[in-house]
């Protein structure tokens, strides 16, 4: 999701074949608004996901990147994240916590505003920077001590 910036509901679904390993990138589908029709955007692939990805469909057995016990496509949102927080010592955050940290940190790389958006998948320029929130070299050398 770091990678990918994706909402969890998009990745619960993303099969082998929404990835393309030579151009590097994956399709995801969104149905964001109900009823509404299904959205699908490409979003490029970094050396990182690139190498997890290879490294997962080496083991799969089943056509979803991440699918349930029964290697069919998730139903519900993944539970763990709490625990692992909790066994982390870290404070409880959710997946869409790494989606917005994801698009703050492209943000503060200097990554166009219009890129960001695009794999967000937002529509609007105006939702795209709500998501992302300043982390001013003052205030990260405060934190640093």
């Amino acid at each position: 999701m770091k990678n990918t910036m994706s909402r969890i509901g998009a990745s619960r679904n993303v099969t082998w074949s929404d990835v393309n390993f030579e151009e590097r990138w994956v399709m995801l589908k969104t149905r964001k608004k109900r009823g509404g029709s299904e959205k699908r955007w490409k979003v490029p692939l970094n050396s990182e996901l690139v190498k997890v990805l290879t490294d997962l469909k080496q083991r799969s057995t089943s056509e979803y990147i991440f699918p349930n016990q029964d290697n069919n496509h998730q139903r519900q949102y993944p539970r763990y994240l709490r625990g692992l927080c909790k066994k982390a010592g870290v404070k409880p955050f959710t997946f869409h916590c790494i989606r917005h940290f994801a698009a703050t940190v492209a943000a503060n790389k200097n990554a166009p505003l219009t890129a960001i958006q695009t794999i967000l998948g937002h529509e609007d320029i105006a939702t795209t920077s709500i998501y992302l929130q300043s982390l001013d070299e003052t205030v990260r050398s405060t934190a640093n001590p």
